[in-house]
């Protein structure tokens, strides 16, 4: 009996020292991590960092933060924001936000509202800490837009993880539900008011490949590039209105797409008129794609399936031009 209660001690004196050693480590790591963004470029300050949870959790909670990247203007602040992660599992986090946080940019600050907002993520078990994972909920969320404008939508789900058989590949997962627009873009993107108020859902099911891996050697300077983009479902479902693209685009350096997208429009006049309103297409181009897709579908205006070529920089649907194409940079 006294041999087992000696081993019982000695045993648990170990994990104490293991959890005191991996606490520190954590907290000396976030330190570490912090201080290398702002090595990167970045601002930031916080009041403390601190890791607790023995003796079974590595609870970090980091007190007041606030980034600003000066170069862009864009930031980020919150009264406080937790990781958490089990000792003996360290390679696999949690991280929940505050109720209340501020998305800065150069015009506003946005202050943003949710219910609950977490994140799971893990790393493969390497030097490099490479993204295995990653899973990200938001329900309930506002974005206050000044005094008068606001953005709203019931949930959020999104995720990414490492695609099989693909160097440098994540599939990407996206959705937000009954997304509520501020005023002013929901009478610019619909100027007839004939679309409800709240866009059902916005949808993304792609995979995409890197020039380089995500790991802990990501950062504001060393962003990886998309090379390839395969989109599964791409769409918007509002009310009568839906818009579903699917295709292959390989991007070049400067993030320049080339490939073929294949939309499948329901309502596209409401559509038409929102790509009109917005800029996209002057009165010339708005009339004859409105009457290359009555003709395609048929029955004047419904469903038409299209498929839009990005060569060169420009976007065309047969002869019709659309515009010049994005470039896609992280």
């Amino acid at each position: 009996m006294r041999k087992l209660f000696v081993l019982i001690l000695v045993a648990a004196a170990g994990y104490s020292g293991y959890w005191f050693v991996g606490s520190s480590a954590a907290e000396k790591g976030g330190i570490a991590a912090l201080d290398q963004l702002q090595a990167d470029g970045l601002d930031i300050s916080y009041d403390s960092l601190t890791t607790r949870g023995f003796p079974s959790r590595f609870d970090t909670t980091i007190e007041n933060i606030d980034i600003t990247d000066p170069a862009t203007g864009l930031g980020w602040a919150a009264p406080f924001v937790q990781i958490f992660a089990l000792s003996y599992q360290p390679n696999e986090i949690i991280t929940v936000w505050p109720n209340t946080q501020t998305v800065k940019t150069r015009n506003q600050d946005v202050e943003v509202l949710t219910q609950d907002m977490r994140a799971s993520v893990a790393f493969d078990p390497n030097t490099d800490l490479t993204l295995n994972r990653g899973t990200m909920e938001i329900d309930a969320a506002a974005l206050l837009l000044g005094d008068t404008q606001e953005l709203r939508f019931d949930r959020s789900l999104s995720s990414i993880r490492q695609a099989e058989g693909r160097t440098n590949g994540y599939d990407l997962y996206a959705d937000v539900q009954r997304l509520n627009l501020p005023d002013d873009a929901a009478a610019l993107l619909d100027p007839s008011g004939s679309l409800p108020r709240a866009i059902d859902l916005v949808k993304l099911d792609a995979t995409v490949a890197l020039d380089r891996p995500l790991d802990r050697h990501t950062s504001p300077v060393n962003k990886p590039q998309p090379t390839e983009i395969n989109m599964r479902d791409v769409s918007i479902t509002w009310g009568d209105m839906s818009v579903a693209m699917s295709g292959d685009l390989d991007l070049d350096t400067t993030g320049l797409p080339t490939g073929e997208v294949t939309l499948a429009l329901r309502n596209w006049p409401a559509m038409v008129a929102a790509l009109q309103s917005v800029g996209v297409l002057d009165l010339r181009s708005q009339k004859m794609l409105s009457a290359t897709l009555s003709g395609m579908s048929g029955d004047g205006d419904g469903p038409v399936e299209v498929t839009v070529k990005m060569r060169s920089g420009a976007m065309s649907l047969g002869f019709i031009p659309l515009g010049r194409v994005p470039r896609i940079r992280f």
